[in-house]
């Protein structure tokens, strides 16, 4: 009986040990996890950091090389990106949106320095008319080139068309649809931009029409009416 009792407490001790032991192990390997875990965080955070920089490198180095070559003007590549973050800076606009405006002024044939003049307007009308880029950029070129305007220009026009969309219920963005359709026939006809922008204004008045069917309503008369 005594070496019975003997055998029953060393097995217990052996499997209190052993359970000691199999909780010393989970233990040490959450330790080891929430080690990893305190020391690999802040490793992943800088590398995602480092990798949005790169990525972010890259971008400006393709948008600047395709200005660059739009221009075709003796511009070091990092005269154009100290201008375009300038410009993005100043007007609390992203990169990508200013080089986007700047490349579209570029092809439309402007020089380096009225596309820097064009690109400022743009981001302007684009923060206070509620444009995106494309809007703002092409819009502003077609009003340029059907009305014959030239890049300092382009702060009169915005405020034409902002002052406008104030005090009625047409609103910038349709104002540029229309215009686009129907300038260079308005110019055609003799009328001015402040005209077109009062047809096209009253017709979205009288009408509700959306800007290019008041553009190509505007347009078909100008034309029907320029025939002998």
């Amino acid at each position: 009986v005594l070496e019975q009792d003997a055998a029953f407490k060393q097995t217990r001790n052996s499997a209190t040990n052993y359970h000691g032991s199999i909780r010393d192990i989970i233990a040490g390997f959450a330790k080891f996890q929430l080690s990893a875990m305190l020391v690999m965080k802040p490793l992943q955070m800088i590398q995602n950091a480092l990798s949005s920089i790169n990525e972010t490198l890259v971008e400006t180095e393709d948008a600047v090389i395709s200005i660059s070559r739009v221009i075709d003007e003796n511009i070091s590549n990092g005269e154009i990106a100290d201008e375009i973050y300038r410009i993005a800076q100043s007007l609390g606009q992203t990169f990508d949106v200013v080089q986007e405006i700047a490349q579209n002024f570029a092809k439309a044939g402007l020089d380096w320095q009225d596309t820097l003049k064009a690109t400022e307007a743009a981001v302007l009308a684009l923060n206070v008319a509620e444009l995106d880029a494309a809007e703002a950029s092409e819009g502003l070129i077609a009003i340029m080139q059907q009305f014959g305007y030239e890049a300092e220009d382009l702060t009169y026009i915005i405020d034409v068309l902002n002052k406008t969309a104030d005090k009625s219920a047409v609103d910038t963005q349709e104002l540029l649809a229309a215009l686009q359709k129907t300038g260079s026939y308005a110019k055609e006809s003799n009328l001015t931009l402040e005209q077109t922008v009062a047809l096209i204004t009253a017709i979205s008045k009288a009408t509700a029409a959306s800007g290019q069917n008041i553009g190509n309503a505007l347009k078909s008369l100008f034309a029907y009416s320029s025939k002998d």
